[in-house]
């Protein structure tokens, strides 16, 4: 047992030794760099002209074997996996906003949940606002405090059954200024 513990212990000494060298070097190099090299005088190479497209590209061949990939059985999973569209909101500032829609309700009848969302911290998540059930979204202007959205909408006529659909915009309106620990006052309104 004893010899057993000094060749382990003599394995970990070599191991750490070993490793100084390495250390010793890196600080050398760190506190003492190459010098630069001067700069050449280059003659500035045109670029080659863009491959014209040949058609479809053709599948990729394997070069190895597969591994088995089992699927994840985590519920938060099964909520991220209905998102299916993301807009970043650049011009808020210190502030982190998107807009996002998920997948659910009748696909025949809208079925695009869409939400505007303020990012607060890691430990407290998001403050999430529904701006409504939509076929899509589009982001037609952004400035601090304001995003304009088009939504299609599907419409159903009462007198004959016939599910159509229309256009309209809406403003999304906030304060830009305010902090995390308050939910921001947002506002819909319709527009022209």
């Amino acid at each position: 047992m004893t010899s057993r513990l000094l060749i382990l212990s003599g394995l970990a000494a070599a191991t750490v030794l070993a490793g100084c060298d390495r250390i010793d070097a890196a600080y050398a190099a760190f506190n003492d760099p190459p010098k630069a090299v001067e700069p050449v005088d280059a003659t500035p190479v045109t670029p080659p002209a863009p491959t014209p497209a040949t058609g479809p590209v053709q599948p990729l061949k394997p070069t190895g074997r597969g591994l088995p990939v089992k699927a994840l059985p985590e519920p938060m999973l099964q909520i991220s996996a209905s998102v299916t569209e993301v807009v970043p909101l650049a011009l808020q500032g210190e502030r982190t906003v998107k807009l996002f829609g998920t997948a659910g309700g009748d696909p025949a009848m809208n079925g695009l949940y869409t939400y505007i969302a303020f990012f607060r911290s890691p430990a407290d998540g998001w403050w999430v606002f529904q701006l409504g059930d939509f076929l899509s979204f589009t982001v037609l202007n952004e400035v601090p405090g304001q995003v304009d959205v088009e939504v299609e909408e599907s419409v159903l006529d009462p007198g004959t059954g016939t599910i159509g659909s229309r256009k309209r915009r809406i403003i999304i309106a906030f304060p830009v200024d305010q902090g995390p620990d308050a939910p921001p006052n947002v506002r819909f309104m319709p527009a022209a």
